[in-house]
């Protein structure tokens, strides 16, 4: 194994870059959005008023729809963002399920949990069969006192999936089908690189990570996005036209 890695790094670099790797490992940037998700987490539940400069800085997408669905735009006019509770990584199908599979001793139905479970796949899954409980939204906000729930869907290097945003939209519902005392609305919202933001076809609030990074404060969270948008710069030039920061 070791000669096998032995001619990668030779066919990788010339004699003149023994840095490389020392380079590679300290200044290793990541492309995933749950990377970055995790930092943006950090932040908000660390930091007062975080939650409210996060959503108060949303914008619509597209810039300049033909139309908007007022319902798909939450009011937060009147919300407290103190009662919100912050999800990273947000399994609920999956534990809802667990715990159904656990609590309810049916005789006359031997396998309810599996049932469902491909109930709620048929409904979230319109174009392709997945697994729910590997479905798993980045953020997700509760509001407690307007018993809203939002669902923020992440990208970071790629565009958005009009499919998965809709997925999204789908999960939230479900939870409201189920818990209509403790949801009222449920709503997405998109987070992402601004040049793919702008790409999104279906009406919704957005922000991008470069508008996080002006929000951020200094400190490693705003350093880690910085390396991240820094390198989506180097290998997707045209997606960062507008970032500067390099």
């Amino acid at each position: 194994m070791k000669d096998l890695f032995d001619k990668a790094i030779e066919s990788l670099i010339r004699k003149e870059d023994n840095n490389l790797f020392g380079e590679f490992i300290s200044g290793y940037s990541s492309r995933e959005e749950r990377h970055y998700c995790a930092y943006l987490f950090a932040w908000l539940i660390n930091e007062p008023g975080a939650i409210e400069l996060f959503f108060k800085n949303h914008f619509i997408v597209p810039e300049k729809p033909n139309s908007i669905t007022t319902t798909n735009i939450p009011d937060f006019s009147s919300t407290d963002f103190k009662t919100a509770k912050i999800y990273y990584e947000y399994t609920a199908l999956r534990e809802l399920l667990d715990l159904v599979g656990r609590k309810i001793q049916r005789t006359d139905i031997t396998d309810y949990k599996g049932m469902l479970k491909a109930k709620i796949e048929t409904e979230i899954f319109k174009i392709k069969q997945r697994d729910i409980q590997k479905k798993k939204p980045d953020l997700v906000f509760y509001f407690s006192d307007s018993k809203i729930l939002v669902l923020v869907e992440a990208k970071f290097e790629m565009r958005f999936d009009e499919a998965q945003v809709k997925e999204s939209k789908k999960y939230g519902e479900i939870l409201q089908t189920l818990f209509p005392n403790d949801i009222r609305s449920v709503y997405v919202t998109a987070l992402g690189l601004n040049y793919y933001l702008q790409k999104i076809k279906e009406p919704c609030l957005s922000i991008s990570w470069e508008k996080i990074f002006e929000l951020l404060p200094k400190g490693l969270v705003k350093e880690e996005i910085k390396r991240g948008l820094d390198y989506q710069k180097l290998i997707h030039p045209q997606a960062m036209v507008t970032w500067q920061k390099l």
